[in-house]
C-alpha cells in the first residue's frame, strides 16, 4: 500500500495498482478507466496483446450512464462482479472483450467522487464472485488517495512554472529550460544561441 501513495506520477501509480491486485486477484486482462466528463477511457491496460485485442483496449472510451454494471458502480461506490457474461443480460459487449467469462470491476474514489474504475477480466467463466470483489475494495481505496496525491502534486508542479495571470511559463520555466539547453549543447558539444526579443 504504501508504495502506492509514496508514487507521484498518475500513470505510475495506475502500473502498480495493476502489478498489486495481480498478486491478491488473478485475471487474464486488466484495464484500469479514468473517468473524465462522463466518459471511461483507458488509462492502463494489461494482457490484452494476448487476445490481439490490445489496440481496442487502449481506445477504449465508453458513456458510463450506456452500460449499467458501471452505472451501477458508479452510484453505488462498491465493487461489482459479473461471474458469467453469457448468462449476464447487462453484459456489454465490445470487440476488445469477445475474451472474457468473468469480470471484476471496482470503483476508485477519492473525496466522495469517482475518478476511475479498476476493471478485471477472466477467460474462465464463474472465476470472479461477490466475495472476491470485496478485496478489491481495499486496493482501489489507496488508488483513489494516491491518484489524487499525484494529481495535486503535478498541478503544484505546474503552477510554480506558469504565471498565473497569463498561463504562460515563467522565470522558473525559463531558467530550468535554459540550463538543460546548455546542457545539452555541451553534451554534443555544439554551441547554444539565446535571443532575446
Amino acid at each position: 500500500g504504501m508504495a502506492l501513495t509514496a508514487e507521484l506520477d498518475p500513470d505510475s501509480v495506475l502500473d502498480l495498482l495493476l502489478d498489486h491486485v495481480a498478486r491478491v486477484t488473478p485475471y487474464d486482462s486488466a484495464t484500469v478507466m479514468r473517468l473524465e466528463n462522463g466518459r471511461l477511457r483507458a488509462g492502463r491496460t494489461r494482457g490484452y496483446e494476448r487476445f490481439g485485442v490490445e489496440k481496442e483496449a487502449a481506445a477504449l472510451d465508453l458513456a458510463m450512464e450506456e452500460i449499467l454494471n458501471l452505472r451501477q458502480m458508479a452510484e453505488s461506490h462498491r465493487p461489482t462482479v459479473v461471474p458469467d457474461t453469457a448468462t449476464d443480460p447487462n453484459w456489454a459487449y465490445t470487440s476488445a472483450s469477445a475474451h472474457i467469462g468473468s469480470w471484476a470491476g471496482a470503483p476508485i474514489v477519492a473525496r466522495g467522487r469517482l475518478i476511475g474504475i479498476l476493471s478485471l477480466d477472466k477467460v474462465e467463466r464463474n472465476f470472479y464472485t461477490p466475495q472476491l470483489a470485496g478485496r478489491l475494495a481495499a486496493f482501489t481505496a489507496q488508488a483513489g488517495l494516491a491518484l489524487e496525491n499525484a494529481e495535486l502534486y503535478a498541478e503544484q508542479k505546474r503552477l510554480a512554472v506558469t504565471d498565473g495571470l497569463t498561463g504562460l511559463p515563467n522565470r522558473r520555466r525559463f531558467d530550468a529550460e535554459l540550463a538543460r539547453e546548455l546542457d545539452r549543447g555541451a553534451r554534443f558539444q555544439r554551441p547554444t544561441s539565446l535571443v532575446m526579443l
